[in-house]
């Protein structure tokens, strides 16, 4: 601790001061972030009397902070101290080293922004003697004139483009009226058009990121015309003169609080190569296909995987509003040995042209669950990236290449509890009564109700338990017989030798209360009976149905299972009813039952 200099920090953000070329401060707080580089520190320091919020910057050359721990003292030797548009100050630190691990100081500091005129810091770079022939370290002058695009921790380095008040992201207000920002094109989104009663016209929006933040950016009409084919996913652009209104939240997830309007005065320039400096990648955070399974749906996630099936583009009709849309379902698989179908949209669904063996890295994808399988969906915030340079794509592009593009894949199921545990004591005190179902018309609400129950099986429907469907992995559509005795499937546009049967099971449970007919689909009913469709059809057919029916009797009927079911509303000749589908199954532990009950027993008082 003897190299801290208390009240450094207070020189430091006074105007025209002397930056040594090495300076020493105690990191009494950190946070890790994010960053593609390495190890990015989000820091406070402190000189011993003052603190200040610090940045930690990781490179190629140095990712992280060898041997950091809270309460370390570093020796900064490359350094920027600048001010934000929000009456903070920062230290922005490029180079720096642990030189001893610090005490603990009961001490609380004084911020030294709350000291000190910010409007005032700087006033240029400058050293002191001893550092002249070093590298020096820029600073910002005022809060109104950030930090200078280029370093100059390097003589070596080629010149690159100098941009006047270049700003951070998160320096961006409506208190600034001449700005530049450098940033990343991180999302896209497709031309969208309007009609209403005070005209019509089109908008794209696009987020921008840089090393402090992402900020959205909507252009409209003749801007659109503009800007959208300049602009392009994961280029790095010089932007400046937008206008800027605070975000809509309804319209975008990103935390910026403002968002920009491109407008005719509006200047985007792409930034060379050789400029982008530390504007950041995109950032990934990939799950494997295999572990899709276990989460649950409706999650944004990230995946990356080598495109195996390319399905026709074709128009659906949304059922809310009547409104077509067009829809082209793909399939990626990766080295887990999983496929996952991935579903795209409208103009992202019609122009997709690439070719099978491409890898995609998919960013903000969201998890969704039908009748049993899970799959992935893209939004409107979704980006696909083909072939991108990174460690996980050239791996997966080996793989296939060698040996991935002749393998057989699994398909991705949905949890067979529906990611619930069905005996834990939460799930068994929540159960409801048929009677309670039926009281307060669980199934007949706008959006789908979900609830627990625990029932006996009374009766199995054996006439009629599944379809033919398709043998593709990633789709469960219904196949139609040709009259060659092949077996179509119109989705994918093949024939098959066969089908593959999937259940429809129904089935009628009861309990002390009232009787329900439940509907299972392919995966919970082969967890009930225990065999798959095909392979009951063949039992069927060996005995006619005789040995079938003694099969349900004694391994089925008049067992008790907890239950997850999802109820939603549906309409028949008119008629509103009510349709329970399963969408988790277990057998029934009766000892976590006993202790469940033992706890509701110990809570009832008695007189």
């Amino acid at each position: 601790m003897d190299k801290l200099q208390p009240g450094q920090l207070f020189k430091l953000c006074q105007p025209n001061p002397i930056y040594p070329s090495t300076i020493y401060l105690q990191a009494h707080q950190s946070k890790t972030l994010p960053d593609p580089n390495g190890e990015r520190l989000r820091l406070m320091l402190n000189d011993g009397q003052y603190s200040i919020n610090g940045i930690f910057k990781p490179s190629p050359e140095k990712p992280h902070l060898d041997n950091f721990l809270r309460y370390s003292v570093l020796e900064i030797t490359n350094y920027e101290i600048t001010p934000t548009a929000h009456g903070k100050v920062f230290i922005v630190i490029d180079d720096a080293k642990v030189i001893s691990q610090g005490e603990k100081k009961s001490k609380n500091f004084e911020m030294v922004d709350k000291v000190v005129d910010i409007t005032a810091i700087g006033g240029g770079p400058a050293t002191d003697n001893a550092s002249a022939s070093k590298t020096t370290t820029n600073t910002t002058t005022t809060a109104n004139k950030p930090k200078p695009a280029t370093s100059s921790s390097s003589s070596s380095k080629p010149k690159h483009k100098v941009v006047d008040n270049l700003y951070s992201i998160d320096q961006l207000s409506p208190y600034q009226n001449n700005w530049t920002i450098k940033a990343r094109v991180s999302y896209k989104g497709d031309i969208r058009t309007w009609h209403n009663q005070r005209g019509e016209g089109k908008l794209f929006n696009v987020n921008l990121l840089d090393e402090t933040g992402e900020i959205r950016a909507t252009g409209f009409n003749a801007n659109v015309d503009k800007f959208y084919d300049l602009l392009q996913e994961n280029q790095v652009y010089y932007i400046s003169k937008c206008s800027m209104q605070m975000a809509k939240p309804k319209f975008s997830n990103l935390s910026h609080q403002y968002e920009l309007g491109f407008d005719r005065d509006t200047v985007i320039e792409p930034v060379d190569s050789d400029d982008v400096g530390d504007v950041p990648q995109i950032h990934f955070d990939f799950v494997k296909l295999d572990q899709v399974q276990n989460l649950q749906a409706g999650a944004i996630i990230d995946v990356i995987g080598v495109l195996k099936e390319v399905h026709e583009c074709r128009e659906i009709v949304a059922k809310s509003t009547g409104k077509p849309f067009d829809r082209r379902d793909i399939t990626i698989v990766d080295d887990s040995h999983f496929a996952v179908s991935i579903g795209l949209w409208n103009k992202q669904a019609k122009e997709f042209d690439l070719d099978v063996g491409t890898v995609l890295a998919i960013k903000s994808g969201k998890i969704n669950e039908f009748n049993g399988s899970k799959s992935v969906s893209l939004m409107t915030s979704s980006m696909i990236n083909k072939d991108p340079d990174l460690p996980e794509a050239y791996k997966l592009k080996g793989w296939f290449d060698n040996s991935g593009f002749k393998e057989d894949f699994k398909a991705l199921k949905g949890s067979l509890d529906g990611g619930f545990d069905l005996n834990s004591k939460d799930a068994i005190l929540s159960r409801k009564t048929i009677q309670q179902v039926n009281d307060e018309r669980l199934g007949y609400n706008e959006k789908p109700d979900f609830f627990n129950l625990k029932a006996t099986i009374s009766f199995i429907k054996t006439d009629n338990f599944s379809y033919p469907a398709c043998q593709s992995s990633d789709c469960n559509r219904k196949v139609l017989e040709q009259s060659d005795g092949t077996w179509r499937c119109e989705k994918c546009d093949k024939n098959y030798e066969k089908p593959k049967h999937r259940y429809i099971l129904t089935i009628s449970v009861v309990d002390t209360t009232g009787q329900l007919w439940l509907t299972l689909f392919d995966d919970h009913a082969q967890q009930l009976i225990g065999m798959t469709a095909d392979e009951l059809i063949a039992f069927k057919e060996s005995d006619h149905d005789n040995k079938l029916k003694k099969f349900v009797n004694e391994n089925i009927s008049f067992n008790e299972f907890g239950f997850r079911i999802k109820g939603r509303l549906d309409s028949y000749q008119g008629v509103d009813r009510a349709r329970f589908q399963v969408s988790g199954l277990s057998k029934i532990d009766y000892s976590v039952e006993a202790d469940a009950l033992c706890e509701v027993l110990g809570k009832v008082s008695v007189n």
